[in-house]
């Protein structure tokens, strides 16, 4: 009797259901400092959080000064959708697309780096030259030895 119904329960459950995870865990990048982060319009001080996948969201990065980016929540058919060929047939399948369990994350890595004009961009620093002591004619002036004759 408990096989019949472990079975029943494979055959009329949908595969995608059985072993799809409700939420996603998101990670937000830019490539400038002092970005925040927003998720569907708050604010997260976190760049990694978890979303609902069965919900549409978009991710924001805002920095003072710049062009905020925003891009929307990439959803794609779950593999498990096509396990219900094997396990669960158009019953499975039906149970899959009524409980919105067809689609996952496509991706949880976004980049919302915003848009700054060239003179708001970071800039990496440039090293000075430095001469060691040894050197004598250092052109930063900063050589240990005297000019040789």
């Amino acid at each position: 009797m408990k096989q019949t119904v472990i079975l029943l329960s494979i055959w009329l459950g949908g595969c995608a259901s059985i072993v799809t995870q409700d939420h996603a865990q998101i990670t937000l990048t830019s490539s400038e400092s002092a970005t925040k982060f927003y998720l569907d319009g708050n604010r997260k001080h976190s760049p990694i959080f978890s979303v609902n996948q069965r919900q549409d969201h978009s991710f924001t990065g805002k920095k003072q000064g710049c062009a905020s980016t925003t891009v929307p929540f990439e959803k794609g058919a779950t593999g498990w959708l096509f396990g219900n060929i094997l396990f669960g047939g158009i019953i499975g399948l039906i149970i899959d697309l009524a409980a919105d369990n067809a689609e996952v994350a496509k991706r949880t890595t976004y980049d919302v780096t915003p848009d700054c004009p060239i003179s708001q961009r970071a800039t990496p620093a440039i090293p000075k030259k430095r001469c060691a002591a040894h050197i004598p004619d250092c052109p930063t002036g900063k050589g240990g030895g005297q000019k040789r004759k």
